[in-house]
This record gives C-alpha cells, sequence and structure tokens, in this order.
C-alpha cells in the first residue's frame, strides 16, 4: 500500500496492516495461522514506527508491504501441535534517493526515539535493505499455526466435531 508521506500515514499504516492481518485469518483452517491480539499489537505498534521514522525520510510517499510466509526456523521451534511456524512479515519502504546508503555508523542510528528499542524487543528479527533508489525497513513476527483437525472412527476431532454429522 502505498501512503503519502504525511501526518496520516502511521494511522493509515496501522489500519491497512489490521485489514490485512483480518483477511488472512478470517477463515480458521487448519495451517491457517492463529494471529493473538497481543501478536497483532505488536504488528501495529511496530508499523507505526517504522512509518513514522519513513515519512521524516521520504519526500512523497511510503509503501507498507505486510504479508504471511511460511516459517524458516528450525523443526525445535515448531509449535506444539507439529504444524511449522508463520511468519508475519512487514516492510516500511522509503523511495527517496537522496538517503542511499550512509556508512555503518549512521545505519546504526537511523530509527531514533524508541523504534529501534521497540522492533529489538518485540520482532523475531528485523533489519534494513539499503537499494540504489529505496530504503527498506522490515520486521518478522512468528504466529503459530492452528491446530489441525483430526479424523478418527467416530468421525472428525477438533473445533469443529460438534457440528460435523457423526456417523455410526
Amino acid at each position: 500500500m502505498r501512503i503519502p508521506a504525511n501526518e496520516l500515514a502511521a494511522s493509515a499504516a496501522r489500519k491497512f496492516v489490521r485489514a490485512v492481518l483480518a483477511e488472512r485469518t478470517a477463515v480458521e483452517f487448519p495451517g491457517t495461522p492463529a494471529i493473538s491480539q497481543s501478536l497483532l499489537d505488536d504488528a501495529v505498534l511496530l508499523v507505526s514506527e517504522l512509518v513514522t521514522h519513513a515519512v521524516t525520510q521520504a519526500a512523497f510517499e511510503v509503501e507498507v508491504v505486510c504479508h504471511l510466509e511460511a516459517g524458516q526456523g528450525p523443526p525445535a521451534h515448531r509449535a506444539q501441535n507439529g504444524a511449522p511456524p508463520v511468519d508475519l512479515v512487514v516492510e516500511v519502504l522509503d523511495r527517496n534517493p537522496s538517503h542511499a546508503l550512509r556508512g555503518a555508523k549512521r545505519m546504526r542510528s537511523d530509527l531514533r526515539g524508541y523504534g529501534r528499542t521497540l522492533v529489538r524487543a518485540l520482532a523475531q528479527s528485523w533489519g534494513v535493505t539499503y537499494r540504489h533508489t529505496e530504503k527498506e525497513f522490515w520486521f518478522c513476527l512468528e504466529c503459530a499455526a492452528q491446530t489441525p483437525y483430526r479424523t478418527t472412527r467416530q468421525g472428525l476431532a477438533g473445533p469443529l466435531a460438534d457440528v460435523a454429522p457423526h456417523e455410526p
């Protein structure tokens, strides 16, 4: 989503992330990521911080990308139900070429205030990617997958067991 670089940008980014996550997790099928309220709050807080920072750097607009992808963690990090983790990835792009790579010292201090501290504390992983024409801040939060349904001789076991017909 492209957002004008103004005082309403952080609010628009928060609404966008909430909408994307609501859409992606609206139906609870096995393997669908479970987005807890705490995870949603963390994602919204972090995107707000990153967009606020990007707006101070961007000339005209910033772009926010929010998506879910298969987790990359080792098998030891799999959810208790055996399902692989799902990562929530949020990227904030500042397409202002005048703010290209400025050296390692500057890179470490690009996020001012509490932004960097919050990202470091809440995100599973995060980083900054510099390209010729843009700078991208990103973070990743790990989601749990829904418990898979089990079939038994008696029928379906799991969240739908009460509504699914049982055959004798």
